[in-house]
């Protein structure tokens, strides 16, 4: 008896890796050996749809009928968070103008100096900018920004010095600092290579300790098993309640 193979419809023949419009909204459609449909909303609101290999075309609308709402207000909510992260970013850097950092809020503040390179420092309640000269805004971005780097990059060593002899782990190899849009963190086990979301430094200080805590389990555990979160419990009893806090802001 001859056996005939089975083939894909035309519609998902060609569809691997292509984007599709569904009530205004992009999904790129990855074709994979999945047993189900799979719709993941990205943090920078770009949405994933993986099909199974022998799905057809009206199992794959029945599904995005089924998820319309909640597809809806996971995008709203991802679009939510891209406006304030750019509340973060983007400032007239202008007197008294609210600068987030760690989670508080802080008024901008320039203070005149007889002499020295401009710097930014938190002081009495403000993020005060010290110059000899008055700084135009872009002037003033470079130093503010600078500040946070340094800030960000020792807050992040101290928590590795903290955690990595507390779990038995040698010093990695590489520590990179960039702005991601969909992580907080990623960790290459094999290299011993990490690199935190910059962005982490807006948001309150336990949530970086959580991240830290987060990529070193994985030295022990890549993949996000129940040993990887009886890891992360063990460590940080309460590190749901931080990941809330990130997944939610």
């Amino acid at each position: 008896m001859t056996r005939v193979r089975a083939r894909l419809t035309p519609f998902y023949s060609k569809m691997d890796n292509t984007t599709i419009t569904y009530e205004g909204i992009q999904l790129t459609v990855s074709v994979k050996a999945v047993k189900a449909l799979r719709m993941v909303v990205r943090r920078d609101g770009s949405v994933s749809l993986v099909v199974p290999l022998w799905c057809d075309k009206n199992k794959v609308m029945d599904f995005l009928n089924d998820k319309k709402d909640w597809l809806r207000n996971a995008v709203a909510k991802s679009k939510q968070r891209l406006e304030k992260q750019k509340d973060y970013w983007f400032h007239d850097y202008a007197e008294g103008e609210l600068f987030t950092y760690l989670g508080n809020r802080y008024p901008l503040h320039y203070r005149l100096t007889e002499k020295g390179v401009p710097q930014a420092e938190l002081k009495d309640g403000q993020l005060v900018v010290s110059s000899s000269r008055w700084l135009t805004p872009q002037q003033a971005m470079l130093v503010i920004n600078a500040w946070y780097a340094k800030q960000f990059k020792t807050l992040v060593k101290s928590y590795l010095a903290y955690w990595l002899p507390r779990m038995n782990e040698a010093p990695l190899s590489v520590v990179r600092y960039k702005v991601m849009k969909s992580r907080w963190g990623s960790m290459m086990p094999a290299s011993r290579v990490v690199c935190f979301n910059f962005n982490l430094v807006f948001y309150p200080e336990r949530c970086l300790e959580m991240v830290v805590v987060h990529e070193l389990c994985h030295l022990k555990e890549p993949s996000h098993n129940r040993h990887f979160h009886e890891l992360m419990a063990s460590y940080l009893p309460d590190y749901k309640a931080r990941a809330l806090i990130l997944k939610e802001n």
